[in-house]
């Protein structure tokens, strides 16, 4: 695996950031990692600016202990290779046979522990623009913008609703709704699908409408 490094200058001209190329893909049978379920807005609020390095530094600290351990794996695999089998006694063949399972799960712990600090610095990448304070150009302050906006206004864009007292009612875009269950909430600025048994807010009815991830939402949701 190369250890080069690709930089890319930081937006707000305090640090640059970095991303590994080439990071190894899982090995046979290795334990996936899973990201928690952190959304770009939990991770405004939970990241800083100064996470960005040690979490690079970190990064390319695996990378390179990844490097070394396939290489010794590959050379302990070639070695049993060339060690005669004897039967019913201890051998050479069999004492590296055993040490070879050990260093493959290593080689899993390092994969790991790659895939969570790549989950990290994607979250990071997220927050370079969707920050709070909005007060560097070209950033979003994402609690502002669903503030700003009305729900209603913004969901009436694809489905037709009509008010019902407090709420707003109309057929469900996501599924074959031949009854109202999609109702908007636009005191508490939600929405909710009584069928589907799903809603969230304005960001993630743009996600589910337009089928695109967080940073299209807000960024459609900028121009309106």
């Amino acid at each position: 695996m190369s250890e080069r490094l690709q930089k890319e200058k930081d937006p707000r001209g305090k640090r640059e950031s970095f991303h590994a190329l080439n990071v190894p893909s899982s090995s046979e049978g290795a334990q996936e990692y899973t990201a928690p379920e952190i959304t770009p807005e939990i991770a405004i609020e939970t990241f800083c600016e100064d996470a960005r390095e040690p979490v690079c530094d970190n990064l390319k600290r695996y990378c390179r202990e990844w490097q070394r351990k396939k290489a010794q794996i590959i050379e302990l695999e070639r070695i049993i290779l060339t060690l005669p089998i004897i039967e019913n006694q201890i051998s050479l063949r069999g004492l590296y046979e055993v040490m070879l399972p050990k260093m493959q799960q290593e080689l899993r712990q390092i994969e790991w522990h790659i895939r969570r600090l790549q989950h990290c610095l994607e979250l990071l990448e997220q927050q370079k623009i969707f920050t709070k304070p909005a007060d560097i150009p070209g950033h979003i302050d994402v609690s502002t913008l669903k503030n700003r906006l009305d729900i209603v206004d913004v969901v009436s864009r694809w489905v037709e609703l009509r008010q019902s007292g407090r709420t707003h009612k109309g057929r469900c875009p996501f599924h074959d709704d031949r009854s109202p269950s999609f109702v908007v909430y636009p005191e508490n600025k939600r929405w909710w699908c009584f069928a589907c048994s799903e809603g969230g807010d304005v960001i993630t009815f743009v996600q589910k409408i337009r089928n695109c991830g967080f940073r299209e939402a807000v960024v459609e949701l900028q121009r309106l």
